[in-house]
Parts: C-alpha cells; structure tokens; sequence
C-alpha cells in the first residue's frame, strides 16, 4: 500500500508498520482499530493502527497520513465504569499526584493531553483535588509530526518507539 503524501508516495509506511509491528514493549500486538479499513479511502488518504495495551480501551495509536504522523496513547472511548474509575482515581491522593506527574512530564516533552469531559465536577468529587482533571472521561496524550522527510526513513521507527516509550507511563497508570 503506498500512502500519497502531496506527490510523494509514503513507501516506507508498510515497512515502519511492520517493524512498529515487531515491537516487543510489554509484549504489545499490532491490532487494527475497530472499523478501520486497512486500505483507506483515497479521499482520507489516512492509515490507522493501534497497538494494544490491553482491553480496558488503553491503547497506543498511531495515524499515518497526508498530514503526517500522530503518535498517542491513554484511555479513549472509555465505557462509563471505566471513566468512573478514572475520576475516583484522579480524585484519589496518591495516584492523583502520580497522575499530575505522569502529565506533567508529557507536556514538557511536547505532548498535547486531552480528553472528553463531563459539563460539571460529579457530586462525589466535590470536594476533590485536582477539579481539572476529575471532570474527565477519556485521557489521552499525543503529538502530531507535519509530513517531513525522515517519515520515509527508519528515524520514522525510532520516532514512534520513542513516543510509546513516553507515553507507557500513562498507560500504566
């Protein structure tokens, strides 16, 4: 599959795949996101692919496309339970410090963090720290690369390595 990139062609992506592919980072497996063609439509000119971290909806993701390399991770598409648990643990002392930390660190390393929010602070977490962060309902970080030259080069593949390294920290939490 080549991946049109203005009017070069991405022929390096089913190669960085691959070796994305063979990563052993905590034994995660390439596994393509639901619903996503493997060939995409032209008119998208996009490949998704997700490497899984386990099946509570944390993931690492990457998007190859027109408008480059996005690299992320955390919890996206979380069930209600799981954004439930999310929150108690935000509002919790300890991990809600580990949190912060863990977020901290991704955002001076040049990682956007987002997530879905709820309008208001749920009544449990009224009184809670961290107000910000227990109205979320996912909780992601990731970074976008502009289409560049070493996206055809094995820097591409050490990119990605890198970014999940970063990004394992909040998984793991």
């Amino acid at each position: 599959t080549q991946l049109g990139v203005g009017d070069e062609a991405f022929h390096t992506v089913e190669h960085v795949l691959a070796a994305v592919a063979a990563l052993q980072i905590d034994d995660l497996r390439i596994v393509p996101l639901p619903g996503t063609p493997v060939v995409p439509p032209p008119a998208e000119n996009k490949r998704n692919d997700a490497i899984a971290a386990d099946d509570a909806g944390q993931a690492l993701y990457l998007q190859v496309g027109a408008d480059g390399l996005m690299l992320a991770g955390g919890l996206y598409l979380a069930a209600t339970d799981q954004a439930r648990r999310l929150r108690a643990a935000i509002a919790d002392d300890r991990p809600g410090r580990a949190l912060v930390k863990v977020l901290t660190r991704l955002g001076n390393q040049g990682y956007q963090v987002s997530g879905d929010r709820l309008k208001r602070v749920p009544k449990e977490h009224a009184d809670a720290p961290r107000q910000d962060l227990v109205t979320l309902k996912s909780l992601t970080a990731g970074v976008q690369h502009p289409p560049q030259p070493w996206l055809h080069t094995p820097e591409a593949y050490d990119r990605i390595v890198t970014a999940w390294r970063d990004l394992s920290p909040l998984n793991a939490w």
